[in-house]
């Protein structure tokens, strides 16, 4: 999770030092903040909420689960009846229902609980991602001028470095 929140923190960073000073912050800057508070809104969201985990039954004992039902369909770490499309995920050493896989940089598992929220977070960091390389092809420019200089210092931009 904190290689995630560098990335996106140093790419904002970057966006608001070298593109946003040249060009003037008040044409982007809103719309920059708000993809990336909106993107890492999710992204937190999908690692907190829970991905559909199988809970344990309280009433009937791993033992009458191996007596009446097939070993296949029982999760020997969980102890535990699991449904058709659940796997136990090792990482997080629980069966997840609908398991789509275990995201690293989220830290959690996708399944059935997070499918749908994960899906918007991928979508609005790609979002975000796109709309910075917007910015910063339309606003590229090769040389630097004094006027620009001065016009970055007067957004009080580049005084915390120069």
């Amino acid at each position: 999770m904190s290689s995630f929140f560098g990335i996106s923190l140093g790419s904002l960073v970057l966006m608001l030092v070298f593109v946003l000073p040249f060009k003037g912050p008040r044409e982007y800057i809103y719309h920059i903040l708000g993809m990336y508070l909106v993107a890492n809104f999710f992204f937190l969201y999908t690692a907190c909420k829970d991905p559909g985990a199988v809970q344990k039954s309280k009433t009937i004992s791993f033992l009458k689960l191996n007596q009446y039902f097939d070993p296949s369909y029982i999760c020997p770490t969980c102890e535990i009846l699991r449904p058709q499309d659940s796997r136990h995920c090792y990482i997080c050493n629980k069966c997840v229902d609908r398991f789509d896989h275990h995201c690293q940089w989220v830290d959690t598992c996708i399944g059935i609980g997070n499918h749908t929220i994960f899906y918007v977070f991928l979508l609005t960091m790609w979002a975000y991602l796109a709309f910075i390389n917007y910015v910063c092809f339309i606003n590229i420019e090769l040389s630097i001028t004094d006027e620009m200089m001065v016009e970055a210092k007067r957004n009080h931009i580049l005084n915390l470095f120069f």
